[in-house]
């Protein structure tokens, strides 16, 4: 199953990152953390956590980030 992750990259940009600057700042290759966003490597819930910490997103908001169709 494919998800969006458009919100996710916008709350990214809002908080001035990319990818590049995220995958570092959650301890991440960028590699990985592309590939998750392309949909070919689930979001594990500590990488969630992890980026929901260093983006600032309350945790109650993680379906709206990592599980929209």
């Amino acid at each position: 199953m494919a998800y969006n992750y458009s919100k996710l990259k916008s709350k990214m940009v809002e908080k001035g990152y990319n990818q590049e600057t995220l995958a570092k700042a959650i301890n991440m290759g960028v590699n990985s953390l592309s590939h998750k966003f392309n949909n070919k490597y689930p979001f594990k819930s500590q990488d969630m956590a992890d980026i929901c910490r260093v983006l600032d997103i309350n945790p109650i908001d993680i379906g709206v980030y990592f599980f929209s169709k």
